[in-house]
């Protein structure tokens, strides 16, 4: 790393059709880890998440009519 050049991490975002790849300042994203960990802590990210609904919509698409 050259002087005066701050650390950094890469972030990609992937779907099936594009992606994205970002420079990130470290410090910056290390505070923004540690506040979502602190809103919604390692495990519980899918708590309120109805998954049967989910997975319907995504395999019947929207407005599927719930069983």
């Amino acid at each position: 790393m050259a002087p005066g050049e701050r650390p950094s991490s890469w972030l990609l975002f992937e779907s099936e059709e594009l992606s994205a790849l970002f420079e990130v300042p470290i410090a910056p994203l290390a505070e923004w880890l540690d506040a979502t960990y602190r809103s919604t802590p390692a495990k519980a990210e899918m708590d309120g998440l109805d998954r049967d609904g989910f997975l319907r919509e995504l395999l019947d698409g929207p407005g599927a009519a719930p069983e």
